[in-house]
C-alpha cells in the first residue's frame, strides 16, 4: 500500500504475548513505528469502536475454531479480508475477500 502511495495506519490490537517482542523488533527494524498503532488489549465494549473506525479488518489465521471477530466486523459493516482454507472462510462466506483472492487482485 505504501509503495502505491496510500498512507494508512495499521492497528495491531491484542494482549501482548510471546510473539509481541519479535513483532515489535521487526516494526522497529523496518522503521514503521509511525505507521503502526499498538493499543494492546481492547476491552470487549470498545471493540465495536475499532471496527467502525476501520476501513478494513484483516484476520489471518492458520487454524480457527470459530471466527467471532469476523462476524463482529461484518456486523459493523467493516469489509473483511481473511484466510482461505480455515473455518474463517466458511464463516465469512461471500461476505469477505480471502487473502489468496486479494493478492491476485493487486
Amino acid at each position: 500500500m505504501r509503495k502505491s502511495g496510500l498512507r494508512r495506519k495499521l492497528v495491531l490490537a491484542g494482549k501482548p504475548d510471546s510473539l509481541f517482542q519479535p513483532v515489535l523488533a521487526r516494526i522497529r527494524e523496518l522503521k514503521l513505528e509511525n505507521d503502526i498503532v499498538l493499543p494492546g488489549y481492547v476491552p470487549a465494549e470498545d471493540v465495536p469502536a475499532f471496527f467502525n473506525a476501520a476501513e478494513v479488518f484483516v484476520y489471518v489465521s492458520f487454524y480457527e475454531g470459530f471466527g467471532l471477530p469476523i462476524m463482529e466486523a461484518m456486523a459493523c459493516g467493516t469489509p473483511v479480508i481473511t484466510s482461505r482454507g480455515t473455518s474463517l472462510e466458511e464463516i465469512a462466506g461471500d461476505g469477505a475477500c480471502s487473502l489468496i483472492r486479494w493478492t491476485k487482485l493487486q
